[in-house]
């Protein structure tokens, strides 16, 4: 079992820390140090040097320290480090207990770190876990703690739910300038580790997976040290809003802009800072702005101008930063590298990578997933691709184009699934995609936005390959995921293999059938679907003939019959009066003479 080591718990932070002064750590004298040494270590192996705030509560939630970590989703495990490390926790989710506490922890050391003539001091860590919607951050005191400065935080990495993230490397190192947070008395430095749930949102707030810190320091930097922190884009996607595609079609090829996050961990001031970059190790045409970055500031660097050749490949963008007239005394961390293809006919948000699977295996309702597509210029789509994955022989799946406001725009045959195009080993890299043709070609508008929706009726247990993370509120699901478990749309932050398949002649998959085939009529799939208040319905019959209407939930039970007469040949519509059905799944059914054919609809 974990073992608790004993801590300080200071019941009145600001009257202990103004009335009690923290001893003070000595550092290593000027003439015995070098960029990159240890100026002060701590390894958490003395648990009285750190004091925990008032609200800790060392059985259930707050800081405690030891060797093993302790919270509900990481139980009795070590960080990838040796010895003692602090230990963040608050509770469990509800409904289970003990709840969350609602408050702000911190942990601090107990001492003053004198850092006079330190050049570029840069705080270390080393650190495991998760993050949920959550502050973990790092910061600093030069007033006795009166007031605290948030050097670094995890705010950069994207939180772990079912769509997306990860859980931090055993362990995983964070570096943080801290030239400005003491730049007016560097003598009396204090640290604290911080931790905060409550931009989570009323509904969840307080929840967390746990967070582990050891082996934190302080070292000293490099005169001229420029680095490449989190935000590396190809598009500049904070800037464009352009998305940064695992493969272009060549049809929609732009030019692009790209950016880097640059800080300044160097002791000097740089001026005419700039991004620059190779292809495929050549040079390339490009216009890189410069900028100047002060010692311990940041900024974006980025370049205009560099337009991808029509040319199927894939294409390795190298970054590196650049001073004026001066060089990097530590090039280890200002290069990074980002890579894409150009493919003829495929448009896809991943890269060609499997990282995990959505919906999770024992989720059995209905669900669509949907990517968000950017096309710059008029291109007709002819299919939908998507790497399913697991599930049962016998699934039923369609494909969708929705556009801006998630309405269906075109779709495919509603389609059952052959075991031959489920990936049972996605892992392995070797793929089987499956093609979903549209029932009628698609025509985009240019500069518009569209996205690819694979969706499944539920029951089957059929889930959809992830990829490469994506940004918030730019990939969609649909279903029973919410906190209260609400049929709706949710953003989800990670690239499902939901692609756009541009080739005229792509054919729906040999090992997928469709679901009906009648002679003499054929039934259309709603629209809109999902839809609200009422949906269009429609059909076309070879020859005259009755016709007949009903609708049916998800249990089988009859909601509806609309009996519609005789129809003559051709092609028929009818807006379907929705408005006082529940949201959930429906199927609704045409019975031309003897025979039927049926689809389902979503009801929002």
């Amino acid at each position: 079992t974990a073992q608790v080591a004993p801590l300080k718990v200071n019941r009145t932070v600001g009257a202990a820390l103004a009335t009690e002064v923290p001893k003070t750590t000595t550092t290593i004298q000027a003439q015995y140090r070098a960029p990159g040494d240890t100026i002060w270590f701590n390894g958490f192996e003395n648990p009285e040097e750190w004091i925990a705030s008032e609200t800790s509560d060392v059985a259930n939630s707050g800081w405690t320290i030891g060797t093993q970590t302790n919270s509900w989703f990481f139980t009795n495990q070590d960080m990838g480090t040796s010895g003692n490390f602090a230990r963040m926790r608050n509770g469990t989710p509800p409904p289970n207990a003990p709840n969350p506490i609602e408050s702000s922890f911190s942990l601090t050391f107990d001492g003053v770190i004198d850092l006079t003539d330190v050049p570029a001091p840069h705080l270390e860590l080393e650190q495991f876990g998760a993050r949920f919607i959550e502050t973990q951050a790092v910061q600093i005191s030069i007033d006795m703690g009166e007031t605290w400065v948030t050097v670094g935080d995890n705010n950069d990495i994207l939180p772990l739910t079912q769509g997306g993230g990860s859980q931090y490397p055993k362990p995983m190192t964070r570096r943080y300038n801290i030239v400005n947070a003491i730049a007016e008395d560097p003598s009396n430095v204090m640290v604290r580790l911080f931790w905060d749930g409550q931009q989570n949102g009323p509904a969840i707030n307080y929840i967390m997976y746990g967070w582990y810190v050891d082996n934190i320091r302080i070292v000293e930097g490099f005169d001229n040290d420029m680095a490449i922190e989190s935000y590396v884009s190809y598009t500049d996607f904070e800037t464009t809003g352009i998305y940064e595609f695992g493969i272009w079609p060549i049809a929609n090829l732009i030019e692009l802009e790209t950016a880097v996050r640059a800080r300044n961990s160097g002791a000097s001031d740089q001026e005419n800072v700039t991004l620059q970059f190779t292809v495929n190790e050549e040079e390339v045409t490009n216009t890189p702005i410069p900028a100047n970055i002060a010692s311990g500031g940041f900024d974006t660097l980025r370049t205009v101008g560099y337009t991808p050749p029509g040319a199927v490949g894939t294409y390795t963008l190298d970054f590196e930063i650049a001073l004026d007239g001066v060089d990097d005394d530590n090039i280890s961390d200002n290069t990074a590298s980002q890579s894409f293809q150009v493919s003829e006919f495929i448009f896809a948000r991943d890269n060609n990578t499997y990282a995990n699977s959505f919906p999770a295996a024992s989720y059995t309702q209905e669900f669509q997933f949907a990517n968000g597509y950017q096309f710059f210029e008029e291109i007709t789509i002819y299919a939908i691709d998507v790497l399913l994955v697991g599930g049962d022989n016998g699934a039923g799946i369609q494909g969708y184009v929705l556009d801006a406001g998630l309405d269906i725009v075109a779709a495919t045959e509603e389609l059952i699934v052959h075991p031959a195009v489920i990936n049972n080993n996605p892992g392995s890299g070797n793929f089987t995609w499956a093609t979903l043709r549209l029932e009628q070609p698609f025509t985009t508008v240019p500069q518009s936005l569209y996205l690819a929706s694979v969706g499944s009726f539920g029951g089957e247990g059929i889930r959809i390959g992830t990829s490469t993370d994506a940004p918030a509120q730019t990939v969609f699901v649909y279903g029973f995921f919410g906190q209260d478990n609400a049929l709706d749309w949710y953003f989800t932050t990670a690239n499902g293999m939901v692609r756009f398949n541009l080739d005229p002649n792509a054919q729906t998959s040999v090992s997928i059938e469709e679901t009906e085939a009648n002679d003499g009529f054929k039934l259309y799939q709603n629209m809109p679907n999902p839809a609200t208040g009422t949906t269009r319905i429609r059909f076309d019959l070879d020859q005259a003939a009755r016709v007949t209407f009903d609708v049916t939930d998800i249990t089988g039970k009859h909601i509806q019959t609309l009996d519609l007469g005789m129809q003559v040949a051709g092609e028929h519509q009818f807006d379907l009066n929705i408005a006082d059905l529940a949201p959930g799944l429906y199927t609704y059914t045409i019975t031309v003479g003897n025979a039927r054919s049926t689809r389902r609809m979503i009801v929002q």
